[in-house]
Order: structure tokens, then sequence, then C-alpha cells
């Protein structure tokens, strides 16, 4: 009982360091929330337990890429200083504040490993994430039948507003109708897009791990309530690719004819209520092919804008990118113009840096694909994480948002030891002829 009641004091200092700062937006929703200081007094208690039970650094891929980008964190400050015509002091405290992230990250994948922790960590983040899906669906539902009013309202750093429903937070104000409201549920992040994200990592994670089909639709069924595009695009790959590497052909089939079915009911839906157009203007509307001449592929399309400008930012600083000030300084020619596009990457960090802060996304994606067994669940697995990367490139959305890669490479790693046993119990049950010459 000792082992497991220290296991959960474990768990708990994690999960209070993970939920004190981004992505989670408690600090911000929650008036004079003590973000900074409960960052440091955590991080001070596992140092002493690492101190005082002689923890030993594990020398692994993960330590060594953290290393190597959090040292490459400092050294782009000065490469920046030397290139980079609006350079400032705003600018040198993003990697500076970067290099202090990464060594917290550094510091509890020890004390995690140390502890023996990661599966735990892992099951841990299925069910903390279920939990949030299942209230924030009730939000979701709150707001259609009884019309679920905010008890707080405020505006998160970067100047956006953001409403707390206490099940769930949303941005912005709800999309009301007569007698009711459809809430763009966000969980406890700053927008649905964010929970959307981690709803997906969580599917994945569960194919590769538990294979809870009670989690899977918990995931399914409530991430739809965040009304997210990229949700609906991930969970359409999610089916088509593993229902082909399973061999269920006839769920890919039910897969079209559902869409089909929906489309046509969402629809048809829209000109009967209000709360049918809402939801048509929501989703389908927002996949149309946009006639207009504001650049936009879709009417929901808010990423392509910026890719031109990524582009050229990119062509300017090939090597080592326009900084992550780029996107913010008002002294910067691309100011607002870099974010969220595939190309967003290579504008603010170049080659260099892209391939250094992505090393453990690319490294991951590497082992799913080259590392026998081969394992066609794993490989479809990065594929989504893949795409997604695609209009929501970023790695270090705080110590949670990065531990979710790790959550992903260990997954893999834990998925192809299974897959290799359950090969060699197969051939091992294989008679073999014998030669009685």
């Amino acid at each position: 009982m000792a082992t497991i009641k220290t296991n959960y004091i474990h768990l708990s200092i994690i999960w209070f360091l993970f939920t004190s700062t981004a992505p989670f937006e408690f600090y911000a929703i929650i008036p004079h929330h003590p973000y900074k200081y409960l960052t440091i007094i955590l991080g001070v208690l596992m140092f002493s337990f690492m101190v005082r039970d002689n923890y030993k650094i594990p020398i692994d891929v993960v330590v060594i890429i953290l290393v190597v980008q959090a040292a490459y964190s400092l050294l782009t400050i000065f490469m920046h200083y030397l290139t980079i015509p609006f350079f400032s002091i705003e600018e040198g405290v993003i990697y500076a504040k970067l290099f202090i992230q990464l060594v917290v990250i550094l510091l509890c994948y020890v004390y995690i490993q140390n502890n023996g922790l990661m599966k735990p960590m892992l099951t841990s983040y299925l069910y903390v994430m279920a939990s949030m899906v299942l209230l924030a669906t009730v939000a979701f539902a709150l707001g259609i039948l009884v019309d679920l009013k905010p008890v707080s309202s405020t505006v998160i750093p970067d100047h956006r507003p953001i409403s707390n429903y206490i099940f769930s937070f949303s941005p912005g104000s709800a999309s009301e109708f007569a007698g009711g409201s459809v809430i763009r549920v966000a969980g406890y992040f700053d927008e649905p897009g964010t929970f959307a994200f981690y709803i997906t990592i969580a599917l994945l994670l569960n194919k590769l791990t538990l294979r809870s089909k009670r989690l899977q639709w918990v995931y399914v069924l409530g991430g739809a309530c965040t009304l997210s595009l990229a949700f609906f695009i991930s969970l359409f790959l999610y089916f088509l690719i593993f229902s082909i590497v399973e061999r269920k052909t006839h769920v890919t089939g039910l897969l079209i004819g559902s869409i089909f079915v929906l489309g046509v009911g969402v629809t048809q839906f829209r000109d009967e209520s209000a709360l049918g157009k809402i939801i048509y203007e929501l989703t389908l509307h927002r996949i149309q092919v946009n006639d207009t001449d504001d650049g936009k592929l879709i009417e929901g399309d808010n990423r392509s804008l910026n890719l031109p400008y990524s582009i050229a930012a990119f062509m300017d600083a090939p090597i080592i990118g326009q900084g992550k000030g780029a996107h913010s300084s008002s002294r910067s020619e691309y100011a607002g113009k870099l974010c969220c596009n595939p190309m967003h990457p290579l504008a603010t960090e170049g080659l260099l840096g892209t391939a250094i802060f992505f090393s453990l996304i690319i490294y991951g994606g590497l082992l799913a694909l080259i590392r026998k067994p081969f394992d066609p669940v794993a490989v479809g697995v990065w594929i989504i994480l893949i795409a997604n990367l695609a209009q929501r490139p970023g790695f270090h959305a705080g110590s949670f948002g990065y531990f979710v890669f790790i959550f992903l490479l260990e997954a893999t790693v834990w998925h192809k030891r299974v897959l290799y046993s359950q090969r060699q119990s197969t051939l091992s049950a294989v008679p073999q002829s014998t030669n009685t010459g």
C-alpha cells in the first residue's frame, strides 16, 4: 500500500505542475492564480526527492534530445541577435523561457523514469482527458437544453476572450438561439482546436495501449462537441486508416455512409430551426469552397492565409529563421502573419531550428516506420499526428504539451514490443517438421 500511496503522490505532483501552466488556462481564468510560485515549489519538491533518493539520469534518446534543445535555445538568442534586425530583449526572453521550460521537462522526465511512472502517467492522461471530455459534453448539452451561462469571463494573455462554464472553458461568447445556446467547448484549454488536438492524442494513445472501446467512443462522441474541423478530419483519418489496417472494410463503408447521412441531415436541419442553422454554420458551412478573394481555400480556413508570408520569411532566413518573435513583434515585417500553418516552424526557426526542436517527433515517426517489427498501427498513429501538426505546428505548449509526444514515443515502443512478442509466440506455436532420415 505504501508504494501505491507514494505513486499517487508522485503522479499528483506531476499533474499539478502540468495544469498550472499552458496549455491549461486555469492560471488565466482563476484570479490571482499562484502558478509561478506553484511551479517553483513543485520543481523544488521534485528536485529534493531526486537528491534524497539519488536519482540517476537515464542516458537515452529523450534525454539527449532535451539537452540539445535546451542548449540550442540559448544559442539561438546569440544567433538571432547577430542576424535579426528587429531583435529585442523580448525576443531573447522568449528563448530564455523556452530553455527553462525544457529544463523543467527534463526534470519531470528523470523524475518519472526513476519512479517507474511512465505507464501510470500515460494511463492517467487517458482518464484525465476522458473526464474533461465528459464534463465538456455536459456543458455542451446544458447550453442547448437550458442555455447555460458562464460564471465568469476574462481575457487571456494573448488578448483573446475566454468564458468559464465550470464544466468547460470556451472562447468568446456562445451562439445563441431561442431557449438555448451552442457552446464551443474547449475543455480547460484556450480554444476548441487545442482541446480537439489533445483528445486526438488520447485516441491515438488508447489505440496503442489500452485499446479500450469505451474510452474510444467517449473521445469520439465527446470530442465532436468541440465542433473542430480539424477533429472531424482526424476522426475520418482515424477510422479510415485503422479499418484498413485491421481489415475491417465494412467499417470503411459504414464510415462513408454515416458521413453522407449526417451531412444530409445537418443540411436539411438548418432550415428547420435556429439550432440547426447554428450547427450547420459551425460545421458543414466551414468546409464549403470559398468563392471570395480573401485567400481562403474553404470557408472555415484560418490557416492558409499566412502560408505565403511564412514561405517568404523562410526564404529570407532559411537556416536559423526569423525567430519566435517575428510573429508577435510590431517591429517585424511579418507581425501577425506567420501563425498556424505548415511553414510556421521553418519561418521562425529555419531548417536547423526546426530539425532540432522537432527532433523528438521526427525520431518517433522514423521509429514507427523503420524499427522492426513493421507495425502498421504505429505508422497510422504517426501519420494522423503529422496531419494534425500540419495545421497546428508546435511542440512547446508547456510541459504538458511536450510530454504528449513523449507519451506517444513510449507507447509506440511498447506496442512494437507487444507485437514482436505476439509474433514470436505465433511462430513458436507452429509445429516444426522433423527429419527422420
